[in-house]
């Protein structure tokens, strides 16, 4: 039988009808912690605990608490701290005393 058309040759399926496996879903997107704000944590912390957390820790005279200041941008705390409500307790405080506790509340970068 040679010669023979008999059995149909091989033809590649369509482009469309060729199976492709499912794209595997992506992985959630991880915020890395910025070196910058990881760095802020321990002196932010000792800060906050040594000037702040007598108010802010048990809300002493109205003073929010820190899952309130937790929730704000980090700026708004340096600007309390330098010029705002809380000026007069950060007077005290170095520019970058104001920065660490600012992140260490907020575990956000200063933009």
């Amino acid at each position: 039988m040679a010669g023979c058309a008999s059995t149909p040759a091989a033809t590649p399926a369509p482009a469309a009808a060729v199976a492709t496996a499912p794209a595997a879903p992506k992985a959630p997107a991880v915020a890395a912690t910025p070196t910058k704000v990881a760095a802020a944590q321990g002196p932010g912390e000792a800060t906050f605990s040594g000037r702040c957390a007598g108010c802010h820790g048990a809300g002493v005279n109205g003073a929010p608490p820190v899952s309130v200041l937790a929730m704000r941008e980090p700026g708004s705390i340096v600007e309390a701290l330098t010029t705002g409500k809380m000026a007069r307790m950060g007077a005290a405080l170095s520019d970058e005393d104001k920065a660490n506790v600012a992140m260490f509340l907020t575990k956000k970068p200063l933009a």
